[in-house]
């Protein structure tokens, strides 16, 4: 068997690792810039992170974070981004997490 070339840039991974920490009461801030961090070392070319949800207020909010360079439209998208949705359960309501490495 052959090495993954960058094992670390599945947005499946890194979804569900963001999922665990909020699940955990970490401020989305802060896990996102950490997890965005990390895969721009690992030789990512852009990333985004969506976290959008009530958060300790009534109202809902949407805290996005992108870096790099990100294609968002075209035939491209369909080839070099890797997208992944994951969502959490929590006792003021569901809060979803969009990841999104190129």
């Amino acid at each position: 068997f052959d090495t993954i070339p960058h094992g670390g840039l599945s947005a499946a991974a890194v979804a569900e690792g963001v999922r665990a920490k909020l699940a955990n009461g970490e401020q989305p801030n802060r896990v996102s810039q950490g997890a965005i961090r990390g895969l721009l070392q690992k030789g990512a070319w852009g990333v985004k992170i969506e976290v959008s949800g009530k958060r300790r207020v009534q109202r809902a909010k949407t805290h996005k974070v992108i870096e790099g360079f990100l294609k968002t439209s075209g035939n491209p998208t369909r080839y070099y981004l890797d997208r992944a949705t994951r969502v959490l359960p929590l006792p003021q309501g569901i809060t979803g997490i969009i990841v999104t490495i190129m």
